[in-house]
């Protein structure tokens, strides 16, 4: 299957902005999964994942993140900003609402996609059961709930909050942190050279789709957002697989092992796959790694859709 044979769609949100979305709807199909973004990605990064779901009868909906991907900016230039993290719980349930199945629900959420997801069930989690019919399970893969940094969180976010009373919100947080291609073996997030050109050939042929660093305000809306899931108590309702990266060159995997240990008498089974060697990527990583993490996912989903 090629990006030609998908169908492009775009769903207009509450506040007229428009998000693009990609949907693979096979002629017959059990299983649908919606596939929940990270931070500077586009709906056309992860076509051999899609293509391979496809193939097994899936349901995929995919849509770029307000100001990223193939969807207008939300500043001037090419800054990842946003206020809130509210905003993209409440594009995610808008996305959720339009495209849903009748058929068993996943959502697969990466990265940022995780973080976001997990805020949007924490705010429903009061009201769970009007979604225990709708989804079967969540899969996160490397999910963004702590960041890799080397100072406390509440220092962090006290540095963060006087940088932008003195700057603003709209500034890089590294200053002219503007578009630099990643290089395969100092920077990438993927160890497979081939997976790695692949997506730089997106970028290329979608010019648009390359973003710089995050601003002043997306940072301290990050932090509020983890916060949010990791200082008080909440049920995660769902059925859970968590598929981490050992050498996770992005985010804290320390910090989602806290959360499921955390979570681990919540309602739902919470389970986890320690990838070993793996960079962040785990979907575009070398075969021995991304084999063995799409191999869990597929077993996750047929447990759930055998069970009741």
């Amino acid at each position: 299957m090629s990006i030609a044979s998908c169908q492009l769609d775009n769903l207009t949100l509450r506040d007229g902005y428009v998000l693009n979305t990609l949907l693979y709807r096979p002629a017959s199909y059990h299983t649908h999964i919606f596939l929940v973004l990270g931070k500077n990605e586009c709906i056309y990064k992860y076509q051999e994942f899609t293509d391979f779901l496809y193939k097994q009868n899936f349901s995929v909906t995919i849509y770029d993140h307000r100001g990223q991907g193939t969807n207008a900016k939300i500043l001037d230039d090419d800054r990842c900003h946003i206020d809130s993290f509210n905003t993209y719980v409440e594009d995610l349930n808008e996305v959720i609402n339009h495209y849903s199945s009748h058929h068993n629900n996943y959502i697969c959420a990466i990265s940022m996609g995780a973080l976001i997801t997990l805020n949007y069930l924490k705010s429903i989690s009061e009201h769970s059961f009007k979604l225990q019919n709708k989804f079967k399970g969540v899969i996160f893969i490397s999910p963004f709930i702590g960041l890799k940094q080397f100072i406390p969180f509440s220092l962090l976010y006290l540095l963060i909050s006087l940088k932008i009373l003195i700057e603003g919100k709209e500034k890089f947080v590294i200053p002219n942190d503007h578009y630099k291609p990643r290089i395969f073996g100092e920077n990438a997030n993927t160890q497979d050279l081939t997976r790695f050109l692949k997506y730089n050939e997106v970028h290329e042929k979608y010019p648009t789709t390359k973003m710089g660093g995050i601003t002043n305000g997306w940072l301290k809306a990050a932090l509020i957002a983890i916060k949010n899931l990791t200082t008080t108590n909440w049920n995660l309702f769902l059925p859970s697989l968590f598929v981490l990266a050992q050498n996770d060159n992005m985010v804290a995997t320390k910090k989602s092992m806290n959360f499921i240990t955390r979570h681990t008498h919540d309602t739902c089974k919470i389970d986890y796959l320690m990838l070993l060697n793996s960079l962040h990527d785990i979907l575009i990583e070398k075969d021995e790694i991304r084999g063995i993490a799409i191999k869990r996912i597929i077993k996750f989903i047929e447990e759930q859709n055998s069970s009741k």
